[in-house]
């Protein structure tokens, strides 16, 4: 009779492995609802307006620019999700989650190292643009199985905790 062995990955298996997976797939979701909920009520405080002045003012160009702002993000994460749905099969899973990984955090650095006043506005949303798409990227990899339905439930609870916040 031989014995089956349990593979491990990074010393992990079975139940552990399981809610390793869970807490990090979780991780990215709860930055996805809480980086659109806060977004939408910081992008209309005095501080972050007197940073990027183009998003200044309660007339309706103001208002139609900050929501530009907010809604890019989502634009990116259209293109990560489609190139993925074109390249997942090739580059796998694990490289695909890397890559996407990758991408976010280079569009963060880019949105953090804004400089007022030397074309700020138009780096952050560049940098808003990649991270989402690095996170269209990641996400179709993160939510198979079950995990979606804790996507959802935490997605809605973050954007609604968050708009509360205020």
């Amino acid at each position: 009779m031989s014995a089956t062995v349990e593979k491990s990955y990074m010393g992990l298996r079975g139940k552990w492995l399981n809610m390793a997976i869970s807490t990090i797939a979780t991780t990215g979701f709860l930055l996805f609802g809480y980086d659109q909920g806060v977004m939408s009520g910081i992008i209309s405080a005095e501080p972050f307006n007197r940073y990027f002045p183009e998003t200044m003012g309660d007339d309706e160009q103001t208002a139609t620019y900050r929501g530009f702002v907010t809604a890019i993000y989502e634009v990116g994460c259209l293109i990560g999700a489609a190139f993925i749905l074109w390249q997942g099969d090739r580059l796998g899973r694990r490289r695909s989650m890397m890559l996407g990984g990758t991408i976010m955090i280079l569009g963060v650095i880019i949105q953090v190292s804004a400089v007022s006043g030397h074309k700020a506005m138009a780096q952050f949303i560049i940098g808003r643009t990649i991270t989402g798409v690095g996170n269209g990227i990641v996400s179709p990899h993160s939510s198979t199985n079950y995990y979606i339905c804790l996507h959802h439930v935490e997605y809605f609870y973050h954007s609604d905790l968050s708009s509360r916040v205020q």
